[in-house]
């Protein structure tokens, strides 16, 4: 006699089929529970039954194995069902989708806005980009950070990067909170000062103004002056006051002029610095400098490339593996960079294994402060 050999597929087929239309409940308890089993292999048939017309009963229990099996199936679901079945016609499937999503929580919140960003502007997907807005904004801070990840990405088109705009400004509050941290980089490097500005003041005046006042009354020099600044794109009445007020203080004012002097001013006043410390300092050809501003050398001492990075936000690691190439390029003993903000992780362990030296923002200013530049 010959024996069946079935695939692990046609088993799974089969067992999907076998819980539509059993009415024995142990029977269909155990047959989920084999589905369960068989974990991600389940998730496809499953989900082209979910597809079908199967009535609001069999989408329930369709829905209750692929919550057991949870986050395997998201994108699947993402991929295939919103983008094939759900835009299609509107019908139950998609409130057991939502419970789904809903029954595997936070995790699910990366795929979401992904499918938002990628599929929001195709026709007929619409109301299901509006339902999964509504679902990752119970997770403020973890979609405020995919968010934000997400238009870090250098290609973006208009369409999707409006789309990320309007779930920030959605969210209100924290993501002001986190776009302000982005940058005075606080926490982590975001997008640059520009767009994270022009992000902020399309928020709520109330959210944006809430965050940007206990800025002003509770931050530091550099947080009070941004959020002055920030304020004053909003039309607000104290602001260029405030930025007046914070100009003239004495120990504030040259942290001011570092970030308000042009990329060549900083150039020429950190020669002229290097030079008041004992250098002699050689300007690079500026069109071909491979990663040095300018050399700095003491005879019979050391010889230095020095690169200069004049910042809004972190310096990344790519200004160290730059001056690490000038360092043999100009034959120097050394290298160092400079910057007007702080190092980001990468760039400091970067500087550690290559010995590159770092002169960030602090360091800076000290130097400054020392030799009276």
């Amino acid at each position: 006699m010959k024996s069946n050999n079935y695939s692990k597929e046609e088993i799974i087929s089969s067992l999907v089929e076998n819980l539509l239309i059993t009415e024995e409940y142990n029977e269909k308890e155990e047959t989920k529970d084999i589905l369960v089993g068989f974990g991600e292999k389940s998730i496809k048939p499953l989900v082209e039954k979910l597809g079908e017309d199967v009535g609001i009963s069999n989408e329930r229990e369709i829905g209750s194995v692929l919550k057991r099996i949870g986050m395997p199936c998201i994108p699947y679901i993402m991929n295939e069902l919103y983008n094939k079945y759900l835009p299609n016609r509107y019908f139950t499937a998609s409130l057991t989708v939502s419970e789904i999503i809903e029954s595997i929580g936070e995790p699910a919140v990366p795929y979401l806005i992904d499918y938002i960003c990628e599929y929001q502007v195709l026709d007929g997907r619409e109301e299901s980009c509006r339902r999964l807005r509504e679902f990752v904004s119970l997770h403020e801070e973890k979609a405020v950070d995919c968010v934000l990840k997400r238009l870090s990405r250098e290609y973006l088109n208009e369409d999707c990067w409006q789309e990320l705009t309007s779930i920030l400004v959605f969210l209100g509050e924290i993501s002001v909170e986190k776009l302000f941290q982005g940058i005075i980089n606080i926490n982590h490097k975001h997008i640059d000062y520009d767009d994270a500005v022009n992000i902020i003041t399309e928020h709520d005046n109330d959210d944006a103004k809430n965050v940007l006042n206990r800025y002003l009354k509770y931050g530091s020099y550099e947080e009070k002056l941004i959020a002055a600044r920030i304020l004053d794109k909003f039309n607000d009445t104290d602001a260029e006051s405030t930025i007046q007020v914070l100009y003239n203080e004495p120990e504030s004012k040259m942290l001011y002029d570092l970030y308000n002097i042009s990329w060549e001013e900083l150039e020429l006043g950190l020669m002229n610095l290097y030079e008041k410390m004992g250098y002699k300092v050689e300007k690079t050809p500026k069109n071909s400098d491979y990663g040095a501003d300018f050399i700095a050398t003491q005879w019979g001492s050391e010889r230095i490339a020095v690169q200069v990075k004049h910042l809004n936000n972190t310096t990344s690691p790519s200004a160290v593996q730059e001056v690490v190439a000038a360092k043999m390029y100009y034959i120097c003993s050394k290298a160092e960079v400079v910057s007007t903000n702080n190092f980001s992780k990468q760039a400091k362990n970067l500087a550690d294994i290559t010995g590159v030296n770092l002169i960030d923002r602090d360091k800076l200013k000290w130097l400054i402060e020392k030799y009276n530049w």
